[in-house]
């Protein structure tokens, strides 16, 4: 009985000290502060755009690659590199240089203009609008980029363009602009009259502006009140175009 006695005393005291263990404490996990990536210098970021549009020069003159990946369709029967063009300037206003591609050195079908823009978080190039070469730039981030061809009823009035504008990183299309001159036609395609009411001065000559699907039929008096009203002054902004050659591309890029 002594023995069973001590037994028990000894499985007590055994129960008693798992009783007694202290409860783990539960911590919440710790977070890391989330910081912000460095800003940086003017300097910096002006550096890593121009080497970003170099390398888009580069690619494009020796290995035929425009910025958005594409080949371009270069062929010796419409002349070398040389035929084609680049440029560095701030064309849409807003404080940094864009890069302009200019594909001219092949047929008009496949002659294009790049107009590309720096994302500094990406640290990559990126292609704005695609246009046909004949492009303006003007004040307000206005672009005005000709149509290839002029087989409307423009005639000599007007070569038919689209007018753009930057606006929050991209262009937008504000209008497309094309004319009617009664001489080369009575009626248009779909066999509409000329609308002789529209032409105040009697000339024989109406502007079309289409805007948000709706055209206006103008007078030259009002188209001219109209293009004011955008482009003002209505003065290209000028553009420095670079040869692609080799020692053009050095020069252009010196630091």
């Amino acid at each position: 009985m002594k023995r069973m006695g001590i037994v028990l005393i000894a499985v007590c005291l055994l129960l008693s000290g798992c009783a007694k263990k202290p409860t783990e404490e539960t911590t919440a996990p710790t977070t890391a502060p989330v910081t912000a990536p460095p800003t940086l210098s003017r300097e910096t970021a002006r550096k890593n755009r121009m080497g970003a549009y170099r390398e888009a020069v580069e690619n494009f003159a020796y290995q035929h690659v425009f910025p958005d990946g594409s080949t371009a369709p270069v062929d010796s029967a419409f002349g070398s590199m040389e035929g084609n063009f680049f440029a560095l300037d701030d064309v849409d206003g807003d404080g940094e240089r864009e890069l302009l591609i200019s594909f001219t050195a092949g047929p008009m079908a496949s002659q294009v203009l790049y107009i590309c823009g720096y994302d500094e978080a990406a640290g990559a190039v990126t292609v704005r609008l695609t246009e046909f070469p004949a492009v303006s730039f003007y004040e307000g981030g206005y672009l005005e980029a000709q149509l290839s061809h002029n087989q409307g009823l423009a005639g000599d009035a007007l070569w038919p363009y689209t007018l753009y504008q930057y606006q929050n990183g991209s262009y937008e299309t504000v209008a497309f602009v094309d004319a009617w001159d009664k001489t080369l036609a009575e009626q248009d395609g779909s066999g509409q009259p000329f609308p002789a009411d529209k032409d105040i001065d009697a000339d024989g000559i109406v502007f079309l502006v289409t805007q948000d699907e709706v055209t206006q039929v103008l007078d030259g008096g009002d188209y001219e009140i109209w293009r004011a009203s955008l482009l003002d002054p209505d003065e290209p902004i000028p553009v420095t175009y670079y040869s692609v050659t080799r020692d053009n591309i050095r020069e252009a890029f010196r630091e």
